[in-house]
């Protein structure tokens, strides 16, 4: 009897770890073309002259003002936490958190140069999940701000990979 118990329980564990693996995979993926679209969205409604025409602490101007309300209805409409606009070289220029001043170095998307290389071609990219501040799970959407011969700049957008949080339950 023994004899059977101990593959079939090993056979059970391991279908168990693999549907867990699977099932994160699928859902993290998914979650990246949701946000790389969302991402594209955002970028859409940017015209690339008002990237150009923001400049360092230009929050008191018109031009800030259209474009911030801009992001503040893709962060509602695309039910993310956060919407990010940043020139070519990563410079903030208006974000929806106030976590990066407009005119600041947008130092954390440093990590997802790939994925912004990618957004530069013209195909909307999503970063890795990545762990927060907070402890908790996100990832970011790219997409390019102007045509793929001369892009100005990117739309990020951010949410919550909280999927993860019940996954961890089926460990």
């Amino acid at each position: 009897m023994l004899g059977t118990l101990i593959p079939t329980v090993l056979a059970l564990a391991t279908f168990g770890v693999l549907a867990h693996e699977v099932a994160r995979r699928v859902l993290d993926d998914e979650l990246g073309r949701r946000l790389a679209l969302a991402a594209a969205g955002t970028a859409g409604m940017i015209l690339p002259e008002q990237v150009t025409a923001l400049g360092d602490g230009d929050a008191t101007s018109l031009t800030y003002a259209n474009v911030r309300r801009k992001l503040d209805v893709a962060r509602e409409r695309f039910d993310v936490r956060r919407v990010t606009l940043v020139s070519r070289d990563l410079v903030a220029r208006a974000d929806t958190d106030l976590r990066v001043a407009s005119g600041g170095q947008a130092y954390e998307l440093g990590a997802d140069r790939l994925e912004l290389a990618r957004a530069a071609t013209g195909h909307p990219a999503s970063s890795p999940s990545f762990i927060g501040h907070d402890q908790l799970p996100y990832k970011r959407g790219y997409a390019a701000v102007g045509d793929s011969a001369q892009v100005v700049g990117f739309a990020v957008v951010e949410a919550s990979a909280d999927y993860f949080v019940p996954l961890r339950a089926f460990r």
